[in-house]
């Protein structure tokens, strides 16, 4: 993958600092979409790291919040250590 970039030098010259060709997954979601540095978190913690549109309703609520958790594989215990009698499987109004 990495070497169509360098037959390419247009596309090595339009791309932003610290985007390597080949990192991985994308992180277009916060900075901790889909990366392995995400950690169990309550939801005002939530809203200071990671905040981020999730479903794409203009707002970062906790429906976004919940989103996120299930996007970056944390599991249902640790959810119910943060958000004590919310049920991880039903959406957030």
């Amino acid at each position: 993958m990495n070497k169509k970039y360098f037959a390419y030098p247009y596309v090595l010259l339009t791309r932003g600092p610290g985007d390597t060709p080949g990192d991985g997954d994308d992180s277009g979601y916060g900075s901790g979409m889909g990366t392995p540095d995400a950690t169990p978190c309550d939801f005002s913690t939530w809203q200071q790291s990671f905040a981020c549109d999730m479903d794409g309703d203009g707002d970062m609520d906790r429906e976004d919040y919940r989103r996120w958790w299930l996007s970056n594989h944390l599991s249902a215990e640790a959810w119910g250590d943060y958000n004590p009698g919310i049920d991880l499987n039903q959406p957030n109004p």
